[in-house]
């Protein structure tokens, strides 16, 4: 149920971004919870126990160094 709303919002979202140009991540809203689930499952059952905690750690990081490059193209472009 939940690759399914995924996919069925992934693709509305791109099928109507290719009509307008549309740079707004608004659209996706009302599947992000759908999204971070399905994603935190699938981390769950690939990673071993061992390494969960690192894997987080990683993901945070690798979440914070996404905001700040996209911070820096946002303010500072140009």
């Amino acid at each position: 149920m939940l690759a399914a709303s995924f996919i069925a919002t992934a693709v509305g979202v791109f099928s109507y971004s290719l009509k307008f140009y549309q740079p707004q991540g608004r659209y996706v809203f009302p599947a992000q919870v759908a999204i971070a689930f399905f994603l935190a499952l699938g981390f769950d059952s690939l990673v071993p126990a061992k390494a969960k905690p690192y894997m987080a750690a990683a993901i945070v990081i690798g979440l914070l160094l996404l905001n700040i490059s996209a911070l820096r193209v946002l303010f500072f472009w140009g």
